[in-house]
């Protein structure tokens, strides 16, 4: 664990430095290296052979399902245990995944050799294909549709309650980037390369468009707000209602991969990634960004909380941690006091150069004129002094300390000889 300050704003790294041990190691040898890792794992096993492409959590928050490579497989994590529930091997690369329920019982699946599957609890329960490959799925809660959308114009979608697929939406587009399923207004988002297509799913029309100059690779809604991430790195801010732009933030010269809304303490939050870099926005102004150091594939921020996982071209699950956005969670127990720890030791490190003194020390030095001046940190119910000034004051007042210990001593030898004697006394 590590911590680091991006824009006044603090960012603990959860992610383990440590690599997997290899698997010709014998028993004694794995352990002595077991015993000597002192890295924070928060998630067991949060790894993969090569690199992890995909994650997404449960809605109840409970469980983490992720893809890697290589061998192709996924992994479902029971954060409550923080263990891993079970891997599964795969034919090929997971581009997209929805849970499709509360839990992790059920959940979708689509893969690169263009097939879809549905998982339970036992295994694979069923599979299709679809004619082009594809790049995003969307749940449907209210019609129990996934919908199914890539290197195509149209948007498939399969009727999970009948098991076969229906008509297809056809948007007149070469290519659909993302989708988003928006379940208080009941509408269906497609970013594809002219901008964004609102479809109705009540009525499989398309009920709205808002064009962009830029290829469109991600969108997220909040209410009457759309964020549109385009190719070039900019993020176009619209209200569903117009069809002009309210706002232009230029992130940086790589394609806006993902785009999130969240909020704390009343207060909403943009969050937004591409290749380089995580930026969380409040208010349209930059509040902190994440740099894992690796190309970032997906995000995901747990619900009411600061803790982010980030699926990179890492063989571990990035796991950064941003009390601003939230508390830990509450399967993460000891994180609270592992930040305290680690909050207890930077602070030591930081005021080593310093010497903790109270009002009344400093009196005694002679430098309570500097508590108003801002040469001393205020601390607690004292104040930080360097310790060089410490050291240079305490020094005079050791001397003035030796000098008036001597002036006092002679003061006494003198009063001792001027007083009469005994033996003088009595001659008299």
């Amino acid at each position: 664990m590590s911590i680091f300050t991006s824009l006044q704003s603090k960012i603990y790294n959860l992610t383990p430095k440590t690599t997997q041990l290899p698997a010709f190691l014998d028993k004694n040898e794995r352990k002595k290296l077991i015993a000597a890792d002192d890295s924070y794992h928060l998630i067991q096993d949060g790894y993969f052979p090569h690199i992890a492409t995909n994650l997404l959590i449960s809605p109840n928050q409970k469980f983490l399902l992720a893809a890697g490579s290589y061998p192709h497989q996924i992994r479902l994590f029971d954060l409550d245990n923080s263990t891993m529930k079970f891997q599964r091997n795969q034919n090929c690369e997971t581009v997209a995944m929805e849970f499709l329920g509360a839990d992790w019982r059920k959940f979708a699946l689509v893969l690169d050799d263009k097939s879809v599957e549905i998982h339970s609890q036992k295994g694979k329960m069923f599979g299709a294909r679809v004619p082009k490959p594809a790049r995003s799925i969307a749940f449907d809660v209210h019609e129990a549709t996934l919908n199914i959308a890539g290197s195509s114009s149209d948007i498939y979608r399969l009727d999970l309650f009948k098991g076969c697929f229906k008509t297809s939406f056809n948007l007149q587009t070469e290519f659909v980037n993302q989708l988003v399923y928006q379940q208080n207004l009941e509408l269906l988002l497609a970013a594809h390369q002219t901008g964004v297509s609102f479809i109705d799913t009540r009525t499989d029309k398309v009920a709205g468009f808002l064009p962009t100059q830029v290829q469109a690779c991600s969108v997220c809604s909040d209410r009457n707000k759309v964020v549109v991430g385009l190719q070039n790195g900019e993020m176009l801010t619209y209200d569903v209602r117009s069809s002009v732009p309210l706002l232009k933030t230029l992130c940086g010269s790589h394609p806006v991969k993902q785009l999130q809304f969240t909020e704390y303490l009343n207060t909403k939050y943009l969050i937004q990634a591409d290749l380089r870099q995580l930026r969380v926005y409040e208010e349209d102004k930059l509040k902190f960004y994440i740099e894992p150091g690796t190309g970032i594939y997906k995000f995901q921020k747990f619900e009411n909380s600061g803790l982010f996982a980030l699926a990179c071209e890492d063989q571990f699950l990035n796991m950064f941690y941003a009390p601003d956005l939230g508390p830990a969670p509450s399967w993460a127990k000891d994180l609270d006091e592992q930040v305290l720890q680690l909050d207890v030791q930077q602070s030591a490190g930081e005021f080593a150069n310093y010497k903790f003194c109270t009002r009344q020390e400093l009196e005694a030095l002679g430098l309570a004129n500097l508590c108003e001046t801002g040469q001393v940190i205020t601390y607690m119910h004292g104040f930080y002094i360097p310790k060089d000034l410490y050291k240079k004051q305490s020094g005079k007042q050791n001397l003035d300390e030796i000098k008036e210990r001597k002036r006092e001593e002679a003061e006494k030898i003198k009063e001792k000889k001027s007083k009469p004697r005994a033996d003088d006394r009595f001659n008299e």
